[in-house]
């Protein structure tokens, strides 16, 4: 017959795994949040993403993926937009304050 503190080791590395890689996997997610991109008007690292925005477009009667980044250099206050992940815009006051005012508050 086994005794319950037989069990002690195994019960305890069943609550640590999953104990450790929650925390890992929040390390990683604070890690890769703090990551900044370069800014393309004064080459600093202080680019942030301050609204994301997910859409879905018809093109010739088809549903496809769209998305846009609005972007802010903490450096230099310099704004961007990139759409679908390629090269940087400089996006009008209107739409700046359309998109990012309730985000850059938050």
């Amino acid at each position: 017959m086994t005794l319950p503190q037989d069990y002690a080791p195994i019960i305890a590395l069943f609550i640590a795994i999953p104990v450790v890689a929650c925390a890992l996997y929040l390390l990683a997610g604070w890690l890769l949040g703090r990551q900044r991109r370069a800014c393309p008007a004064c080459a600093q690292k202080e680019v942030r993403c301050v609204q994301w925005i997910r859409a879905t477009v018809l093109i010739d009667g088809r549903r496809a993926p769209d998305s846009w980044c609005y972007y802010l250099c903490d450096a230099c206050g310099a704004r961007f937009k990139q759409h679908l992940g390629k090269d940087y815009e400089v996006p009008s006051d209107e739409e700046w304050e359309a998109q990012c005012s309730e985000a850059i508050k938050r």
